[in-house]
């Protein structure tokens, strides 16, 4: 199946192109193959991917890569706090093998750097979860206001943290947070 249409959100106009199926296996929700890109003036998302059955979304294997000359120009058309600006790089994956689950992100979002490492077998429980984390950008305010926590300063940080899911807590085997004059390092249960 072929898809070819244009939209718009509020102020960018977007072409969408892409395909999926195969067609037999859409009419089952069985096995598909996918591949999307939405193509603006200011903006590229691309997404490809599979998944051994559609109909309860086992096994994906999707990729996404988002690229804009200008992240304001998007954020203010999708009517959300201009936080950054200047252009964005990031690409995503999830991918399924063996019933383990495997999710990275890396990039940039105008003036915030993120590179990320998930792995669990149970994304409902996160009994096994493994989590990797840095980041790094103008502002810890802004990302906190983005997690709801409103009192972090405004001012450059740097995170980093690996940790994983143990029986009865968290294990943090590394952490380092720096921001406002503030150094935290540590490790811990």
């Amino acid at each position: 199946l072929v898809l070819d249409a244009n939209l718009s959100i509020n102020t960018i106009a977007i072409d969408l192109n892409g395909e999926i199926g195969p067609f037999q296996e859409l009419l089952i929700a069985g096995a598909i193959d996918y591949k999307l890109d939405a193509l603006g003036a200011n903006i590229t998302l691309k997404t490809n991917g599979k998944f051994a059955d559609l109909a309860d979304l086992s096994s994906p294997d999707i990729k996404l890569q988002l690229e804009a000359t200008e992240i304001k120009t998007l954020l203010e058309a999708l009517k959300l706090n201009p936080v950054t600006q200047g252009p964005a790089k990031v690409e995503a994956r999830l991918k399924t093998t063996d019933n383990v689950i495997d999710t990275a992100i890396q990039g940039h979002v105008g003036e915030f750097n993120i590179n990320g490492l998930l792995t669990t077998r149970d994304i409902a429980s996160l009994n096994d979860l493994k989590l990797s984390i840095m980041s790094d950008g103008p502002s810890a305010r802004t990302i906190g206001v983005l997690a709801g926590i409103n009192t972090l300063p405004d001012s450059p940080y740097t995170l980093k943290i690996k940790a994983d899911r143990i029986p009865g807590g968290w294990r943090i085997s590394h952490v380092n947070v720096e921001t406002g004059g503030i150094r935290i390092n540590g490790s811990g249960m």
